[in-house]
């Protein structure tokens, strides 16, 4: 279970899924860690307009971020696939469940550091 947050980042849209930290702990006691992976994103409730749409299934990357100090996890939805979200209906703040599986020619990704947000390189 999760929540989108889509936002501008960089003149570009993003969705980020909140994730809990137990479904995280979940996730690296099944060998996920911080790295690309195939998703299937299904509305949270199971009933009203939507019921019976089918999942959208597209590609995020897990990330763990420090806000204030505090350890959040989400998945990072970028380019092409937010614009598949935003046309199955999902908007922002909603609920959603969310299914993840390995994908088989990806590579952990790598920590930000303060050089990749140094614009003047």
């Amino acid at each position: 279970m999760g929540k989108l947050f889509f936002c501008e980042v960089m003149g570009h849209l993003e969705c980020l899924v909140g994730l809990p930290p137990e479904a995280y702990l979940d996730l690296m006691a099944e060998g996920f860690g911080p790295e690309e992976v195939g998703l299937t994103v299904r509305r949270a409730g199971d009933g009203g307009f939507f019921k019976g749409d089918p999942p959208v299934r597209m590609w995020g990357e897990l990330l763990v971020a420090k806000v204030d100090g505090a350890e959040k996890y989400q998945v990072r939805i970028s380019g092409a696939e937010v614009k598949r979200l935003q046309a199955a209906g999902y908007r922002d703040l909603d609920e959603v469940r969310v299914g993840f599986e390995k994908l088989p020619h990806t590579s952990p990704s790598r920590e930000l550091c303060p050089d990749d947000f140094d614009v003047n390189r």
